[in-house]
């Protein structure tokens, strides 16, 4: 196994020498769920005044409280909700003054300057201002993107889910993946305590995790890419920090529905009889004061129907049809081609300003997620599978100002998600046909996936002087069970769509029993923090988060058998602490005109629990059968055919770490005008102890090669268009088939520069708009796809420079988007919305298709094609292909899809409006601008089925011609 590179031994020397600066001081600062208040009382000739009576209230609920004022003039509030204030401030002899509109922001400190002018003694004249919104009031450039009330309810959506909300930044897709990192390793945070939906261990996220908990209960959020604040912690990637809705100042019942559907355009690139996108939305939101200024509640159901379509390229559709008519048991006819989910979610909150120091805050949130019928089940390629699934979560937290300069906050939260594959569904083992192009089944997706975590975090904080310092801890604990193994319900690969339909073919069958994984992991946290105003709109942070994971180490079992003939100890799990240093400034140029903000940081993902789960289940009690040749029991498998070549392990490397992120931003914002700004950016990370796979028990040297100088480890068979190692012939030890070593040697550097701009005034039209060009290198291979043979390197051993390390899979250099609301006011105040989004598409590495083990390996999802002219057919496949440079094998992801733009609009009406509630109706468009998307067609050749496999003097030459259908999209 390898050890992961020390490239970071500063970082120790570093957490010490801060952890030593900031003992000098005392603890902290602002919380990731509020912002703070602060400001003077002056009067016309600048002069402090410190008797004023100074009552704030929060517009949208109506709850009040007293700010107290010190002898130097200033006064202040922690811990203030996200949103809009008025601020009330009277003093005997001066006139009083409003100032309506005071945004707080959640980390952000609000500055306020209070002028009052004398009144004469009886005079009933009361001043009003207007706060400026200003630079601050939007998105942190390099660190954050702001989205308020009209981004949340006002733009169109397909899912409705809270992952959503990250398409509207050009740092991030569909499913929270931002700058180069998949969504697995991004985190939601709702009100401050982390969800952590169950998903599936495979390398994609599962679409019901995030749709269960509704976009409608959210009312603003932030997308953080480099949160500095020490509260951070738990994901090496981004942060959706969102807020759930409050109560209201008067009881309201507001309803709403909304439907969806997929492009209106014509010319769909996909095939005769796919079906559009669509979604159904419905529910009531009832909200309102329990105690009139004090306490507020909001209560909402909703129901949603998600429809999604099962496209499949133009090339394939007559296979897939007929492929329906060879296996009619296993699908479900044309509605097979919709994947149909539905969800009933329940929400609640309560609100209580029971001092004028204190509020107590609690949610929570139910959900049930039904799965598709078995028609869509037979369809759904690799982790499609619906679940039925449940998921709770419930909050509470409680700040209080202790004193002048004291605060407190205490947040707590327990979450429970399960998913399990419906009962109904038809499980069909993932079945590929070499010729034809096709993939199916959803045996990737066996097993049921359920996690419990609870988590409870107190922080104090606290001015002295020129410092703001904050001190707090965290405990978290999540407890995972689950079943799963990678590819435990088997594999069958067919040659063409004649061979299946004459029952031959090759297959990969799981025998005998699997562990299941049960285990907890905790983590305690602490950090400490100093926000130093070193001179009139200069700041500077400093801090330090030590986070110590638990992991279970007693849990991962060793094999005798496999210790015995390697001395390999697989148990090397312990306890570790890491240190995360913190630093940032901002500094206002004056009158908000200019920010400039820079942050640095060290951020922990979670230890894996896909890792570790694997590592306890594959413990030697599942064995393989291979074999070749009758295969018509499909789905089933053949009895007692085959050879079974012994059972498989995952082994957990030295010194396994969770994933640390480096990372670093400076960003500068501009007012250009009334509620525009402009912001430019750019940001680094380096993302270090990502998991990857080597096969411990691949032969250790290769028994011939190919004429291009592939190394070839095993006896290689042909069977039409299938190629695969003789079972067996590529072991290193008889007794075992593939033996996982998990390392932490990965990595993933990502560099980017945004430009952006948002125009947010209080006017009919708001809209924003960003473009971003970066790029992702890494050495993770097969992490978008989720196979785990395809995480292989496809030239193990080999001397020479390492071609795994190149462009990531996640590699987006162009994003860009654009949208905007328009409202026309009126009786039914129609709205009228639209997002314009637009990326790079995804790179590849041109190879052969599933089926086809050119290196004899085990593996057939990892071998990069030979790029050789001479191959039939290879000028016409290489046709508008500049990737395709000849001489020597394709470097990885070296081929790129064409880029995808879309387009969705929305139309929204008030059907009634009073004072007491409201019933809106919205309908959207979906994909009006549609672009040719879905997985490429990443094989560069196939084998030919009628010609032959040619072995001679420790040389094997497949028999390939190019393939036609090159790049182009194949079943999604």
């Amino acid at each position: 196994m390898t050890r992961p590179s020390r490239r970071s031994a500063w970082i120790p020397r570093l957490a010490a020498l801060l952890a030593l600066t900031l003992a000098a001081v005392a603890a902290p600062a602002q919380s990731v769920t509020s912002g703070a208040l602060e400001g003077t009382v002056r009067s016309a000739d600048g002069s402090l005044l410190n008797d004023a009576s100074i009552l704030l209230t929060e517009r949208a609920v109506g709850s009040t409280r007293p700010l107290p004022i010190a002898p130097d003039g200033r006064f202040g509030a922690a811990f203030l909700p996200t949103g809009s204030y008025d601020l009330l401030v009277e003093q005997p002899g001066f006139a009083p003054r409003v100032v309506r509109g005071v945004v707080v922001r959640p980390g952000e400190r609000t500055e306020l300057r209070v002028v009052l002018s004398p009144a004469a003694a009886g005079s009933e004249r009361v001043d009003t201002t207007h706060a400026a919104a200003g630079a601050m009031s939007g998105s942190r450039a390099g660190q954050g993107w702001w989205f308020g009330p009209r981004d949340v309810a006002g733009l169109p959506t397909q899912r409705w889910g809270l992952d959503e909300l990250a398409r509207l930044s050009s740092v991030a897709g569909d499913g929270l993946e931002a700058e180069g990192l998949p969504a697995r390793m991004s985190g939601v945070v709702l009100d401050g305590v982390p969800l952590n939906p169950a998903r599936h261990p495979g390398g994609a996220a599962h679409p019901a995790g995030a749709v269960a908990f509704p976009l409608q209960v959210v009312e603003q959020a932030e997308l953080a890419t480099n949160p500095v604040d020490v509260e951070w912690g738990g994901f090496a990637g981004a942060y959706l920090n969102t807020f759930t809705r409050r109560g209201t100042r008067e009881l309201r019942v507001d309803g709403f529905g909304s439907w969806a559907t997929g492009s209106l355009a014509g010319g769909d690139p996909f095939a005769s009889g796919s079906v559009s996108h669509g979604t159904m939305q419905g529910g009531v939101l009832v909200s309102g004061p329990i105690v009139p200024d004090t306490a507020g509640f909001v209560l909402g159901v909703e129901a949603r129907r998600l429809e999604t379509p099962l496209q499949y390229g133009l090339p394939f559709a007559s296979a897939a049809d007929s492929l329906g008519v060879l296996a009619p048991e296993a699908f479900g006819g044309a509605d097979g081609r919709l994947l149909t989910t539905d969800v009933l979610s329940g929400f609640g909150r309560l609100d209580w300003q029971f001092s004028g120091a204190s509020r107590f805050t609690a949610r929570a949130n139910v959900a049930a997620v039904g799965a598709p019928g078995e028609g869509g089940a037979g369809w759904l390629g690799r982790y499609g599978g619906g679940a039925d699934g449940l998921e709770l979560s419930a909050a509470a937290s409680l700040a209080s100002q202790l004193s002048r300069s004291l605060a407190q906050e205490a947040r707590a939260g327990i979450q429970v998600s399960r998913r399990g594959a419906a009962e109904e569904a038809v499980v069909l083992p993932a079945t590929a046909f070499a010729v034809e192009g096709l993939a199916l089944g959803s045996g990737g997706y066996a097993g049921s996936f359920d996690r419990t975590t609870f988590f409870a975090s107190e922080t104090f904080q606290q001015r002295s002087g020129a410092h703001l310092l904050k001190l707090g801890a965290a405990v978290s604990a999540s407890r995972y069970e689950g079943s799963y193994l990678p590819d435990a319900a088997g594999e069958f690969y067919f040659s063409t769509l004649g061979a299946f339909a004459g029952g031959q073919g090759y297959f990969v069958q799981p025998v005998g029993t699997r562990s299941p994984a049960s285990f907890t992991i905790p983590r305690v946290s602490g950090y400490l923090q100093d926000t130093w105003t070193v001179a009139p709109g200069l700041a500077v942070l400093l801090g330090l988060r030590v986070d110590a994971d638990f992991p279970p180490a007693d849990d991962v079992a060793p094999n005798a058998d496999w210790a015995a003939l390697t001395g390999v100890d697989s148990t090397a799990l312990g306890t570790r602490a890491l240190l995360g240093p913190r630093f940032g400034f901002r500094w206002d140029g004056g009158q908000d005109r200019w920010v400039v903000r820079g942050a640095a940081g060290i951020y922990y993902d979670e230890a894996d629990p896909a890792v570790i789960g694997e590592a306890i289940s594959n413990d030697g009690g599942l064995r393989i059968r291979r074999g070749a040749g009758d295969a018509a029991a499909w789905p089933g498998f053949p009895q007692g055919a085959g050879t079974e070549t012994g059972p498989t392990l995952s082994l957990l490397a030295p010194d396994y770490e969770a994933p640390r992120s480096a990372r670093g931003s400076l960003g500068i914002s501009r007012v250009l005008g009334a509620g525009t700004v402009l912001h430019l950016s750019a940001s680094w990370r380096r993302t270090e102890y990502l998991p990857r796979r080597a096969d411990l028990n691949l032969a250790p040297t290769a028994g011939a090669e190919d004429p291009n100088g592939r190394p070839v480890f095993g006896t290689l068979v042909q069977q039409g268009g299938l190629v695969f190692a003789q079972p067996g012939s590529n072991r290193r030890f008889s007794g075992f088939d593939r033996v996982y070593a998990l390392n932490t040697d990965g990595w993933s550097e990502y560099r980017g520069a945004t430009v952006a701009f948002e125009h947010r005034a209080a006017s009919p039209l708001t809209a924003f708009g960003s473009y971003t060009y970066s790029s992702t290198e890494d050495n993770w291979v097969g992490a978008r796809g989720g196979w785990p043979e395809a995480q292989l390197a496809p030239f193990a051993g080999r001397e020479g420079n390492d071609w795994t390390e190149g462009r990531s899979d996640f590699d987006v250099p162009h994003r860009a988007v654009l949208g905007a609301e328009l409202g026309l006011g009126g009786r039914i105040a129609p709205r009228l919305a639209a997002v314009y989004r637009f990326r790079s598409g995804h790179p590849f590495t041109p190879g052969f298709r599933p089926g086809v083990d050119a290196n004899g390996d085990g593996s057939a999802r990892n071998d990069p094609a030979f790029v050789d002219p001479g191959v039939p057919g290879f000028a016409e496949a290489a046709s508008g292909w500049d990737c395709l440079a000849a001489g020597g094998f394709a470097v990885r992801n070296s081929c790129r899809q064409d880029g995808v733009h879309s387009l969705d609009a929305r139309i929204a009406l008030d059907l009634l409006r009073t004072g007491r509630g409201s019933a809106s109706l919205v309908v959207d468009g979906l994909n009006l601008l549609s672009s040719d998307a879905g997985e490429p067609d990443t094989a560069l050749y196939l084998v030919d089925p009628a010609r032959s496999l040619g072995t001679a003097d420790g040389r094997v030459t497949l028999p390939l011609v190019a393939n036609p259908n090159f790049g182009s999209p194949v079943a999604g």
